[in-house]
């Protein structure tokens, strides 16, 4: 034990050194998600109080956004590399934690580092620490989970029930995929239950459960009415541009082989690809219920949420859905019901999941999934969204700029800057909802013909995106974004 108390440390530390290597790597080649440019832009409103406190604490999901503005807050020489950081240390303690479990259940010296080595290396994990904190949390969340429900139905500890409670809580406030997951999650636990608990007493079995989930969301809401005046308040957030939400899941569909598989299909595939272990217990444990009903729970919620998430356009790309079997492989290797000499056959398992996992991602064609695997392969690619970035660029050159930046926080993280910007919380923005143009020499406004329809400045001024603003010029045209400048009268 005392020796594996200094060698966590030392994983945590070396894991989350080569993970942040790797994303400054694929900085370098130009690869950032879609969504860590949304959460890198929040967090530079934030910063610099162009986003009320009001805001801040109604945002979805919190977690990441928090910890973010904290750490750029403590560390403004991080600069963009913030969001990258944050979800390096948190992998990097994640991938410690699983060597310490591992230990701790009779791996040895050598089967716990190579374990944890075809789990850290994983495509699929490293594939969600590159797009950002948010699904490296939910990776979190679904561990510590697995780990409690493979324990509830054999002993009913009570820190079984506090690891399931946690979990739940995390996997909500991670993203938004998590409420998919949360929601999925709860016929699934009947299945981990002691019988005589859920016979006897249903509702309380339940209960205890999910407590502190829906505390927690009880609390959320009411922020949420306190402060946006609604208690589904947080849901207007998920409307932004790049949030990652539903386009990241875009694939071909007229391909041949695994690409032309709808997105879902492939993820929950991926799931099963992922984990191979998961499979392999369910088979080996056919005179041990509490373990066979907890591996089909954890495999059933994971693959049914895939089937959900999918339906209310909430699905990411399917290398990010697939990549929740790999925590799920960490739990079921230290749940694995034989002893030592089994360890080859389980780490033979793991490796079987690696190679799943790197066949999912390069079958992955999605707008997201794409440019992470070229830029890992060292090529350069290009933004992920071009319109965005244009827009960004024509802003990086101007001042004075009335923006409702919170309807695409991407261009403020492109652009480098909040400064210069008159978002919805100055006092140039209200002058412009009187009437007047304030003073602002730039006016960026959205399509109300887009998916997104009109963000503030377009139904402060309905006329805006298509007749222009007596005394300025139009210097940008995309579908979605026009940009107008103030016309410069002529020197007498």
């Amino acid at each position: 034990m005392t020796r594996n108390r200094l060698w966590t440390p030392a994983v945590m530390l070396l894991a989350g050194t080569a993970l942040l290597a790797l994303l400054l790597a694929l900085q370098a080649r130009g690869h950032v998600s879609g969504s860590g440019l949304d959460l890198w832009g929040r967090t530079l409103l934030a910063n610099a109080r162009l986003i009320a406190i009001d805001d801040i604490l109604t945002a979805f999901p919190p977690l990441s956004y928090l910890g973010s503005i904290v750490l750029a807050s403590l560390f403004p020489w991080l600069g963009p590399t913030t969001p990258s950081l944050l979800a390096a240390m948190l992998g990097g303690v994640l991938v410690g934690g699983w060597f310490a479990t591992l230990r701790d259940n009779g791996f040895g010296r050598w089967a716990a580092p190579a374990a944890t080595l075809l789990l850290g290396a994983n495509p699929l994990f490293l594939r969600a620490v590159a797009e950002g904190p948010a699904f490296v949390l939910l990776h979190w969340g679904v561990w510590l989970l697995a780990l409690g429900m493979f324990q509830l139905r054999r002993g009913h500890r009570v820190n079984d029930i506090i690891l399931i409670a946690l979990a739940l809580v995390l996997i909500g406030l991670s993203h938004p995929l998590g409420l998919v997951l949360t929601f999925a999650v709860l016929p699934f636990l009947a299945l981990v239950m002691p019988p005589d608990r859920l016979r006897d007493a249903p509702a309380a079995a339940f209960l205890v459960l999910l407590f502190p989930l829906l505390f927690t969301a009880a609390s959320f809401l009411y922020v949420n009415w306190i402060f946006g005046g609604a208690p589904l308040h947080f849901l207007d957030t998920l409307s932004r541009e790049t949030a990652g939400l539903g386009t990241g899941a875009e694939t071909n569909l007229a391909d041949d082989g695994l690409r032309g598989l709808h997105p879902a299909l492939l993820a929950a595939i991926g799931i099963i690809a992922a984990c191979p272990i998961g499979v392999s217990m369910f088979v080996r444990t056919s005179g041990m219920p509490p373990l066979r009903f907890a591996v089909l729970a954890l495999l059933g919620w994971l693959v049914s949420a895939t089937i959900l998430a999918a339906l209310f356009d909430l699905l990411p790309s399917p290398a990010l859905v697939a990549g929740l079997g790999v925590p799920l492989a960490a739990a079921c290797a230290v749940r694995w019901p034989h002893e030592r000499p089994a360890r080859r056959e389980t780490l033979l398992l793991l490796l079987a999941g690696m190679i799943g996992a790197l066949v999912l991602s390069m079958a992955d064609d999605s707008s997201e999934t794409h440019r992470w695997r070229r830029a890992a392969l060292g090529q350069p690619v290009p933004p992920p969204d071009p319109d965005l970035a244009e827009l960004a660029v024509v802003l990086k050159q101007h001042d004075g700029i009335l923006f409702d930046a919170e309807a695409a926080p991407a261009v403020v993280a492109l652009r480098g800057r909040a400064a210069g910007i008159f978002s919805a919380e100055t006092q140039a923005f209200q002058l412009a909802g009187l009437g007047s143009g304030g003073d602002a020499k730039v006016l960026v406004v959205r399509n109300h013909a887009s998916s997104f329809g009109s963000d503030r400045i377009g139904r402060m001024f309905p006329e805006l995106y298509d007749l222009g603003r007596p005394g300025y010029v139009r210097v940008f045209d995309s579908e979605r974004w026009r940009v107008y400048a103030r016309r410069e009268k002529a020197p007498l």
